[in-house]
């Protein structure tokens, strides 16, 4: 069977984790802040207890090693389902007995952890394909599971909470005027400063100027430098 590698933590991030449970009292919950197995928590729990949490002789570990334990693991799942995902393709059409089988015979070759969340993405993918955004969030909502629409550009654009908040604005341009929208926080009784939009080098000389080629201006500008 395929195996993820095994992901390795500093001293430091298994004390701030047993920490961390014994406050909230939630193994459960812990883990899943931290990304962990359960179970892994639940052990260093019992090392720390024991006074073998961080033994003496053990093999230290730098944030960088345990960042880079975390991506190779990370890879070694995605590689894993992405191989199950291509072997499903059609699968899902098939009769319960069918499929039953399949994942019977993957389970000899992958995580079952692994299976089950590939395997579950490729349900809910070919499900929600035929149905229209509406028609997925109204499921969502049936069944009580957080969800929120991704807007669009256009949807942004047209957003009526902007509008009654007056959150867009006019700027002038060299092409003429072009709606913009003020930064957070601004808007409405207190607008937010929206000064033209330059021409190409409009604020060249300026700029020059503050840099202390100012003398040379004319200079720089015969011999086509800006």
């Amino acid at each position: 069977m395929k195996r993820i590698p095994k992901q390795e933590y500093t001293a430091e991030f298994k004390e701030q984790a047993v920490k961390r449970a014994d406050e909230i009292r939630s193994i459960g919950r812990v883990a899943e802040e931290l990304g962990l197995v359960e179970q892994t928590l639940r052990n260093w729990i019992k090392a720390a207890k024991a006074g073998k949490l961080n033994p003496a002789g053990a093999k230290q570990i730098t944030a960088e090693q345990m960042e880079l334990s975390r991506l190779r693991a990370q890879v070694a799942r995605l590689k894993m389902e992405l191989e199950i995902t291509k072997k499903s393709f059609g699968i899902f059409r098939e009769g319960s007995a069918v499929k039953y089988a399949w994942i019977e015979t993957q389970r000899r070759s992958s995580p079952l952890p692994v299976l089950c969340d590939a395997l579950l993405r490729r349900l809910i993918e070919q499900t929600f394909a035929a149905l229209t955004a509406e028609e997925v969030i109204a499921r969502l909502d049936a069944a009580d599971i957080a969800n929120a629409h991704a807007s669009t550009m256009n949807d942004i654009w047209t957003h009526p909470q902007l509008k009654a908040r007056k959150r867009w604005t006019t700027v002038d341009s060299p092409v003429g005027p072009l709606p913009a929208l003020q930064p957070p926080a601004m808007g409405g009784d207190h607008p937010a400063r929206m000064d033209p939009v330059p021409a190409l080098g409009g604020h060249t000389d300026v700029i020059l100027a503050q840099l202390g080629y100012g003398h040379r201006i004319g200079e720089i500008h015969k011999k086509r430098v800006v």
